[in-house]
């Protein structure tokens, strides 16, 4: 029993999905990006229609969504069951009033539990900050096994992501990632703004980017972890 519990895994997918909208020209590509990777969680941000729900159904029977701001939805998709989803980081910004970080427990393994911080940041710098010190806090209360990834609108060396290693996790694309780990390519050099951190009690397995060129401005993000 504890030789299976040190090999109990999961592996993630994030994804800003760029503005999918119904009837999207991009839905079967985006699908059949999902489906080659194969991850045991879905996090897709910026998808407009419940349309994805029908092309992932057979691979992924566990399936939540929860609004983000005025007609975004955020869709979490899972091989295991998703035992609830919690807004964090309900902060007014410059341009919103609504959630900008959900936290998906995920059942995993023999009675094992991950929390997944799903996060699609603001553009404002203060609101930002005032979300993670928010992720934070949850973690601090929740507790369990954490990963808190997802489009985070900030700079490998700005505050917001500092203060996600000065809270105790670690950055993934450091220990594990080949090259730069720029993710966005909507300007003339790609940038790092999506990000997969862990807690200390996951031990990461591998991490890689996945373009998504054709479909988004954004590349993937695919992160695999053995619980300790």
């Amino acid at each position: 029993m504890i030789f299976a519990a040190l090999l109990t895994g999961i592996s993630l997918f994030f994804f800003n999905a760029g503005a999918m909208m119904p009837d999207d020209a991009r839905l079967e590509s985006t699908a059949a990006l999902v489906k080659s990777a194969n991850p045991d969680f879905v996090y897709m941000t910026e998808e407009y229609t419940s349309q994805m729900d029908d092309l992932l159904a057979d691979n992924y029977p566990f399936r939540e969504s929860a609004t983000a701001h005025i007609d975004v939805t955020e869709r979490f998709y899972c091989k295991y069951p998703i035992l609830d989803v919690t807004a964090i980081g309900t902060i007014p910004s410059k341009e919103y009033t609504d959630a900008w970080v959900h936290r998906v427990r995920v059942a995993v393994g023999d009675g094992d539990t991950v929390n997944i911080y799903c996060c699609h940041l603001p553009h404002g710098y203060k609101e930002r900050v005032r979300i993670i010190e928010a992720i934070l806090q949850d973690i601090s209360t929740a507790g369990d096994r954490t990963i808190v990834g997802g489009d985070m609108n900030s700079l490998a060396f700005s505050a917001p992501v500092l203060m996600l290693g000065r809270g105790g996790l670690l950055d993934s694309w450091s220990e594990k990632g080949s090259g730069d780990g720029s993710t966005f390519h909507g300007l003339p050099l790609g940038i790092r703004i999506d990000y997969v951190f862990h807690s200390r009690d996951l031990h990461l397995q591998s991490i890689k980017r996945i373009s998504g060129s054709g479909i988004s401005d954004h590349d993937a993000l695919c992160a695999e972890f053995l619980l300790n």
